[in-house]
């Protein structure tokens, strides 16, 4: 498959889902302290009761004026892949209930069907299905920017690449670039960052005789 074939077919799998995509903004993180509840009052890593380990990593959602916002979630312990596939689950799944109350939303279909296909050196092989919604260019870099932001937040991931057939896919950046090469946090930092607002002068109206 050509490599502009298996970026079209990168755009049907991580394409919008039709409800809950919010629309053009700026881009910030959540503080902690704006979580209810103490609930992200934990360390990245913490120990429980019985001595096993729970990593606090970030899924990554979009605000109505698509502001990226990380939100603490708990992964069970185990190897970094298998905390790696718990957070590609929970992509797809999308926003919680009373995170979409909150205004979050998604640009990952919950058909993408993502899943780890490996993790070597820190970079994670992330296979993308060939099915899923209508294809939407413009916004394929905030859904790529979730998955890459999201899986870099476990501290053992560094990297994060889209395969499909077992082929590298070439993946969107903000601004229009494809690469090849691993996703790092860095790729997508502008998604973090307000976008300057172009303010506009009114119209003098025309005096009336």
């Amino acid at each position: 498959m050509s490599g502009a074939r298996r970026l079209a077919a990168a755009v049907l799998v991580l394409g919008l889902a039709g409800c809950g995509v919010p629309g053009p903004g700026a881009a910030t993180e959540v503080a902690d302290t704006a979580v209810p509840y103490g609930l992200v009052r934990t360390p990245t890593a913490s120990a429980t009761a019985t001595g096993s380990v729970v990593v606090r990593p970030r899924e990554f959602w979009l605000r109505e004026d698509d502001t990226v916002q990380g939100v603490r979630v708990a992964v069970g312990g185990g190897s970094t892949p298998e905390q790696v596939q718990q957070l590609l689950r929970l992509l797809v799944a999308g926003p919680t209930a009373a995170e979409r109350a909150r205004g979050l939303g998604t640009a990952i279909s919950p058909t993408s069907g993502l899943a780890l296909r490996g993790l070597r050196d820190g970079v994670a092989d992330v296979e993308v299905g060939d099915e899923g919604a209508q294809p939407v260019p413009d916004r394929l870099p905030l859904a790529v920017g979730q998955l890459v932001l999201t899986l870099t937040s476990v501290p053992a991931v560094t990297g994060v690449r889209l395969v499909q057939d077992g082929q590298v896919v070439p993946a969107p950046l903000p601004g229009g670039a494809t690469t090849t090469r691993p996703l790092r946090a860095l790729d997508y930092d502008e998604l973090r960052r307000p976008r300057a607002t172009v303010a506009t002068t009114p119209t003098p109206a025309e005096p009336t005789s």
